[in-house]
């Protein structure tokens, strides 16, 4: 008998759906770039890969901060992973379940030190899906086969 989502699949979703929420109340400009389809009630992937404007690039990972204290989770790590991406991981632990959720935050799509996609011209297409913005499908394309070039799977 299914008793519906687990301790962990809710944490996550009060956390993502205040997190969107929030982010849409300071009008900031972002898209998820892949594996948004379940969000905010489930996290398919490892990670949440969000790209956003340049200028609103640390007001996102501020936002993520503010509710993580909100809903009680804890700042794992914040940090520049590498030239262009913000990894923020953060944890919360409970008697029942540890639960973790990990964001990339970007303002473009590149690898190492090369740009390869500028992110204002992917978030100009953006498109609305549900309570997120997701790319257009011809830039969700593109992201799609450099994120498999980036991690050695094929296309």
């Amino acid at each position: 008998m299914d008793s519906g989502p687990s301790a962990n699949s809710r944490m996550k979703f009060k956390f993502l759906d205040g997190l969107f929420g929030m982010v849409q109340d300071k009008a900031l400009d972002y898209v998820i770039l892949r594996n948004y389809e379940t969000l905010p009630e489930r996290v398919p992937g490892s990670d949440i890969d969000i790209l956003c404007a340049i200028n609103d690039l640390i007001k996102f990972e501020k936002a993520i901060h503010q509710q993580a204290l909100e809903c009680g989770w804890s700042i794992e790590s914040s940090y520049e992973k590498n030239y262009r991406i913000r990894h923020v991981k953060l944890v919360r632990v409970t008697v029942e379940e540890f639960c973790a959720l990990r964001f990339d935050i970007s303002s473009d799509i590149g690898l190492g030190p090369f740009r390869l996609l500028d992110g204002r011209g992917i978030l100009d297409r953006k498109q609305r899906y549900r309570k997120i913005y997701r790319p257009s499908e011809i830039d969700e394309s593109l992201v799609n086969v450099i994120n498999a070039y980036y991690v050695g799977t094929p296309i």
